[in-house]
Formats: C-alpha cells, structure tokens, sequence
C-alpha cells in the first residue's frame, strides 16, 4: 500500500499513498489493527488500550497486542449518515473486557472511535484513561517534507502549540516527559482536537472529540533519536469508579481527512446532533473591565447606562455588563462599597437604557481570600499565601482527603447549593447577562463527591446548575478555560480568546521560537478566531472585546494608564483595525470596553466605529487557509443573497518585523481565474478589476486590508461593489437591491451600520437618484464607471428605500462635492478617511 523511500529528515518516513488508499479506514480484524489513510499521510497500526487502578491503587497498563478475542460487523446510523461499525473484543486476565469499535463513514471520508471498558471481576476499579489510538514508533507518516506539513487545532490553549512537524522537532518545543527511564520521550498535546495538513488545508486528516464523555488529548511522541514520530489519542476518564458487572464508554473522537474546511463542517454537524445547541444569537454590547478594571463604580455604570439611553441610535447595544470590582469578594457576592444603591438599583438604571443588564461573576472558584502578613484579606493584596473561604468538604478533592483552596465540586451539595443561591439572587435582582469566569473545574483524579462521574461530566453539571438557576431566558457567557464542546446546549456564548487589553499592545516581542511572549493584546485572540472559526456555528463565541479607542488605556483605573514598557509593538488605529475587522466578520459575540460617556471618547469617528459593526454580521467567517494558515492571514466568507454575491474577507500582516505584500489567493473563487471588483473598506478606495493573484504593497506589521471581493457582472448592469455602512459591507445593512435595464432600487436595514455612509456602485451608465425615502441621498463619480451614492440623515424608525436610475448626465466629481458649501460636509459625515483618529 505504500512505497517507503528515503526519509526527507529524520522524522518520518516519505511515502506514496495509492488511489485506492485515500480517505478511508482500514481494518485487519485477524490483526486487530486498523490504518487511517488520507490525502499523504497515515497512520498505521492503530490499537486501542486502557489504564486502570485496581482496588489497591495498583496501575494496569493494559495496551492491546494481538488479535481479538471476537470481532463482528453491523451497518448503523450517524450524524453523519450511515457507516460501518466494527466491533473487535479482547479479554483481560483480570476479568476485564475492552471493546474497540470502529465505524466506518459511507458518505465522509473517515469515520470514529471509541471503547468501551467491561468490569467482569468481582471488585471495583478506576479507570484513568482509554487509548482511543495506541500506536508503535514511526506509524504516522507524511507524504514530503515535514516543513510543509502544519499541526495546529481547532483550539490552541493559548495559542502555543502549532507549528509543521519539521520545526516542531527541531526547536526543541516539545514537552519532554521522563516518564520512560530507557527513552527520554518528547511529546507535544493539543486537547480536544488535533489538526494536520498541508496544500492550504486541502491535505490532511482531524482528529477531534465529538462525544458528551470526556476530555480528549492528542500526543504527538518522537523517540530520543528522533527518527521516527508516532501518535496517540487519549480520552481522559478521571478516575472514574465502575463497579463489578459495570461497564464505561470512552470518548468518541470523529477522524476526518477531508480538507479543513470540509472536516470543520463535519465536526460542527456531529455535535449539533450530539449536544442540539440552543442557537441563541451573538449579542452586541459593552463589559466595563478594559476601561475601568477592578475600580469600577457605581458612578461609572450609571454614567454609561444614561448617555446610551439618550442616544440609542448611535448606541445600539443589547447588554451592558459590570465586570470584576463590584463585589465584596470572590466568594461575596454583594455590592461593595462603590455600589452604595446595591445591584437591583444598578440593574435598573441598565433596564432603562433598554438594555439586558449583565453582570460579571466566578461562583466556582471562590478563591481571593488570602493570609497577608498574618491578616485575611477578602480580595486582592499580593503575597501570602490562599486559603479556603467555605468548608473543605465543597471542594474538588475533598473526597480522597485532597481538597483545593480554589474550585469547588459541582457534585457536593453544599457547594451547588451555595453557587446556585449566589446566581438566582442576581437573577431576582434583575440580571439576566451572566458572564461566569474563572469556571474550568479542577482535575483531581478520583476527587469529586460523584465517584462515577468525569471531570467533563462535571463541567457540564456545573453549567446545567447555573442554567438552572438563572432560567432559560438569561444569557450565560461561559467563560471555563475550555474548548466550546463542555457547554454546548447549556451556554449561551462562549470566551475562545485570550485578554485583548491594548494595554499590552499588539503582542509582546517575539520569544526564541518567534512567537509573541504573552497571551494577551490581539494577536492570540485572532489566531484562536481563525482555528475556532467554525465553532462559530455551534454556539456563540467571544473572542474578548474590540474597541473603539486606538490608545488601550483604561483611563480610571490607575494601573492601566499608558502605555506597557515592555510592549515594543504599539497599538495604533491601524492595529486596530486588523481585530476591528476579524472580529466583525467573524459574527461571534461583539463586546467593547471603552468610556463612552468621557470627552475623550466622544469624537465622530469614535461614534462611527461602533455604528459600523452593528448588528453583528448574520455571515459566519473562517480562515481561508485553516489548518496550514494557523496566523490566520486571510480571512472572511462568502455572502450569496438572491441580489448578489461577493466575498468579505480581510488580509492582514502578521509578521513581527517587517511589512509584507498582502495576498488574496485563498479567497474562496470558483475558478481560479475568475475576476473581481476589489474595494477596501478601511482605505475606501477602489483598486479595479483583479484576479486572485492580486497584491497590496508594503503593508506594515499587523496592519490589514478589509476587502470585498465582487465577482464581475456578465450581464453588464449595475453592481453594488462596495459599502461603508457597515464591516461585513452588505451582508447586514443591505435587506435588498434590485436592478433592471434601467433602475436600481436599494432597501437598507434600518437599524443597521451607520447613519452616514455610502454605496460603491460599478456601472457604464451615469447613475442619479430617481427617489429616497427614510434618508437623504447623492451621486457622485468617484472613477472611471464607479458611482459613490452618499446617505445621510437616516432614519432608524422608517422604512430606508433609494431608487436610482441610468441618466446620460453626467455626475459631479468628488472634488466638485467637497468644494460644495451643502453637499461637503454630508460628504465628509459619510466617510472615515477624513476624520481624526484620536
């Protein structure tokens, strides 16, 4: 099956997969072994395994050699339509029984994993984990060079764990575990998912989890002497208890190896059928914690909530939350001293503002009580040491005698009864926005009060009480240090992305491996939105907040004043603009954190930028190159509405030293040739007609192009090709446009995008404006058969329609426009090229 020649390095073998090899599972059920085969790469002899503690803690590593005891085979139903299940039995001296079953997809390339464990002796025993693939030294292996070869995931925990094979090996980044005396192992994990390709994403397999059972990891092991790479998957069982006559399923992990892209979508619709997500929409609003921190006050909010309540046009948001400083503590959910009128009164003033008012809270992890200088200190304070604010017995590991002092067990009474008693207190006193942080529960092996449960298990009961508490009209944002899949069905929304404080700029210098040395600023959230982009369509996810602001400096709270020292990549407008764009095309959730009510905010393009990315985009973005891309450096969609099609996406520049030509080449054409009107949404400028081989020039580090890609009207009318309304440039201000011979008639959103802005239309003919309703409207020609229709004066409460129409007059230039004493400044009201950034 696979010609085996000289090695490209020493890492992996090269090989050659046939045609009859690709994109399949193969079984040897007289081995009891199966092969997982893709477009250039495999991996070969795939076992599966299990570990477990008897009832003296005695660890049985029982990995499976030989061939089955019994093996049989059935047609079945999945997500994903039907398959082949083989099912391969092996039998323990012990009195266990391990079943590996094995189902092949008919309409998928790939198809899933799983085991399940059998106690068949006469005494109960944990299990620690399942080996879903156990594999020998050099079973996985690549067709080519390995430098061209990306393992990333769909979600990076932090973003650190990517890189191709090649550099993987030898920088050194892999974890070393001396586990193994005789071969020190070198091994890399990448937890729910794991992800490698080549060819832009086209080539390559995913492996990730799609079941409700546990947590699952990916290892990537290469042998002391570094010739050899192998892999295995594990499902991660938490001590669970079975007793005699019981038995445990593992995790199912989906295996694909179709593109990227198509593996993605594979994986979005096996966990809607696993976990039916409620489908609640991404909100829009404001989060006080970037602009005032812990220093939060009453004030503060009221402030916020009255100066939106008087301009609801300009501020359309759906919540606006009070983070972190308005408790007592992390363990007292009570107003603190800044919030005199206490939390109902603060939640009243929101509701007047006609908005959801939101609250910030970490029930699980009641953990800022500290000994400072023998003095308990309910929050903050640095030094000492962490003590326990509740009883012992509420905690992870206090079962087997080791409990924390930060996270409490879902499972113990006490501690669901306090967390759920802190939530519907919130609830009755208004809130109905609740962003949970600090909530991933603790890993203790054997250590919740629910000896049967699993440490996912857990996660997903902790959420199910908080939902309980707060009714299935609230919002819940999880925030639980973990992939989406622990929440699905229960959250509302889910944090991906690190901090994007601009305090800490863009990124911090780069470390030895060239990677930025923190996990805060922009950079790590825009790589957690291009690997996590198609989580996007299972439940709504926060990337952390944009803003409006290019300073990043949270003007009340003194400990975020200017900015950062050791933050040499500055944020400025231009950065700014890169998270501004991905972020708005990404259609997640869309918060922002800036003084909205402080002169210091209250400048034109200030107000415009937060009108520009309402509502969020109804588009879902992706990387374009995902799995190989993992800086995400081109992304976007594709809108296709019955009155055009085009592509919104965004280039941008993430090296850290130098600027780059910008490419368009994994924009999702038909054909590869196919041409387009290119126009920049940030630059509003018009660059022609292009193809995909199409560059911009010189763009500094972390800078971007925002671009709508308009595919060429072959029927020679006019076409929209532009728009400035709004971020995603059509897809959420426009509800209609309808062109004949002669006319074209626009029907906007009204209560979309910005009150000023423009249209860019490409036509041979002079277009005028025949009617408008709900707005004002002129004509300008801004190019050679490129029409600017400028609108101003828009009224939210009324239908928006502007009806143009072909005329041999020829149209004002934008020179004349400007020079003009009543067209000038609505002009200049439409437009963000004229206005101050600061």
């Amino acid at each position: 099956m696979f010609r085996v020649g000289m090695p490209v390095v020493l890492l992996v073998a090269v090989f050659t997969v046939d045609d009859a090899a690709i994109a399949e599972i193969k079984i040897d059920r007289d081995r009891g072994v199966a092969s997982i085969h893709g477009e250039g790469v495999a991996i070969q002899d795939v076992r599966p395994g299990v570990q477990l503690l008897d009832s003296s803690d005695k660890l049985i590593d029982w990995r499976i050699v030989g061939p089955p005891h019994k093996s049989e085979v059935h047609e079945t139903e999945t997500p994903l339509g039907p398959g082949r299940a083989t099912t391969l039995l092996w039998s323990h001296p012990g009195g266990y029984q391990l079943a590996y079953q094995i189902t092949q997809l008919q309409n998928h390339p790939g198809g899933t994993l799983r085991c399940e464990f059998s106690n068949r002796s006469d005494k109960p025993i944990r299990l620690r984990r399942f080996f879903l693939i156990d594999t020998p030294p050099g079973a996985l292996q690549v067709d080519g060079s390995t430098a061209a070869w990306m393992t990333a995931s769909r979600y990076l925990k932090y973003a650190r764990y990517y890189d191709t094979l090649h550099d993987l090996i030898e920088r050194g980044q892999l974890r070393t575990d001396q586990s193994s005396p005789d071969d020190t192992v070198r091994e890399i994990p990448y937890e729910e998912d794991f992800t490698l390709y080549t060819n832009h994403g086209e080539s390559g397999l995913s492996i990730s989890a799609v079941g409700d059972v546990s947590w699952v990891w990916t290892h990537l092991h290469t042998p002391k002497n570094r010739e050899q790479l192998r892999i295995d998957v594990t499902s991660e069982m938490t001590g669970v208890l079975v007793e005699p006559d019981e038995s445990r399923s593992s995790e199912t992990i989906l295996v694909s190896t179709a593109s990227w892209k198509s593996a993605s979508e594979a994986v979005v619709q096996y966990l809607r059928t696993t976990f039916k997500p409620r489908d609640t929409p991404p909100l829009f609003g404001w989060c006080s914690w970037y602009c005032a921190g812990a220093h939060v006050t009453e004030q503060h909010c009221q402030k916020v909530a009255s100066y939106v309540a008087k301009h609801r046009d300009r501020y359309p948001f759906q919540t606006l939350q009070v983070d972190e400083g308005w408790s007592i503590g992390r363990h007292r959910w009570h107003a603190n001293g800044k919030f005199k009128r206490g939390m109902g009164a603060l939640a009243s003033a929101f509701r007047e503002a006609n908005v959801m008012p939101g609250v910030w809270l970490c029930p699980a992890t009641p953990n800022s009580q500290r000994i400072i200088d023998g003095r308990l200190v309910h929050f903050g304070g640095q030094g000492g040491h962490g003590v326990r604010a509740f009883d012992k017995s509420w905690y992870v590991g206090a079962r087997i005698g080791k409990p924390t002092t930060g996270s409490l067990d879902p499972s113990s009474p006490a501690a669901a009864e306090y967390m759920t008693g802190e939530l519907k207190r919130l609830y009755d006193q208004g809130y109905r926005y609740f962003k949970t942080d600090f909530s991933l529960v603790a890993d203790i092996e054997s250590g919740y009060w629910d000896p049967k449960a699993t440490r996912f298990e857990m996660q997903r009961r902790q959420y199910q009480l908080w939902r309980d508490a707060i009714g299935e009209e609230s919002y819940l944002l999880a925030c639980n240090g973990g992939p989406a899949r622990a929440v699905l069905g229960i959250a509302d929304a889910t944090r991906i992305g690190t901090d994007s404080n601009q305090k800490w700029a863009f990124c911090y210098p780069p470390n030895e491996f060239g990677k930025p040395s923190n996990v805060h600023g922009s950079w790590f959230p825009i790589l957690q939105i291009g690997c996590a982009s198609f989580y996007n369509r299972l439940i709504a996810c926060d990337p952390d907040v944009t803003r409006i602001d290019d300073t990043g400096n949270a003007l009340l709270d003194p400990r975020f004043v200017g900015q950062n020292k050791k933050a040499q990549h500055y944020q400025n407008m231009d950065t700014v603009q890169t998270f501004h764009g991905i972020l708005s095309l990404y259609g997640g959730t869309m918060m922002v954190s800036d003084l909205l009510n402080d002169s210091h905010f209250l400048t034109e393009n200030k107000l415009r930028m937060l009108e520009i990315m309402h509502p969020v985009t109804p588009e879902k973005g992706y990387n374009l190159s995902g799995g190989t891309d993992v800086l995400n450096s081109q992304f976007g969609f594709v809108a296709n509405r019955d009155w055009g099609k085009w592509i919104s996406m965004v280039t941008w520049n993430p090296d850290h030293h130098e600027s780059q030509n910008l490419k368009i080449d994994r924009a999702p054409a038909e054909t590869a040739d196919q041409k387009f009107h290119v126009w920049s949404f940030w630059e509003e400028k018009y660059h022609g007609i292009q193809d995909l081989s199409y560059e911009f020039d010189s763009v500094p580090k972390y800078c971007s192009r925002l671009l709508r890609l308009t595919p060429i009207d072959s029927a020679s009318r006019p076409t929209l090709i532009g728009s400035n309304l709004h971020m995603s440039m059509g897809a959420a201000e426009i509800a209609n446009v309808r062109t004949t011979d002669d006319t074209v008639l626009i029907e906007l959103v009204p209560t979309a995008g910005a009150l000023e802005g423009q249209l860019i239309f490409s036509s041979e003919d002079h277009l005028e404006v025949s009617s408008a309703t709900g707005c004002e409207v002129f004509v300008y020609n801004s190019d050679e058969s490129i029409f600017t229709v400028v609108i101003t004066d828009r009224d939210r409460n009324s239908d928006q329609k502007i009806t143009l129409q072909k005329t041999e007059n020829p149209r004002p230039t934008l020179r004349q426009i400007r020079e003009d004493l009543e067209l000038g400044p609505k002009w200049r009201s439409s437009t963000s090229t004229t206005l101050k950034t600061k």
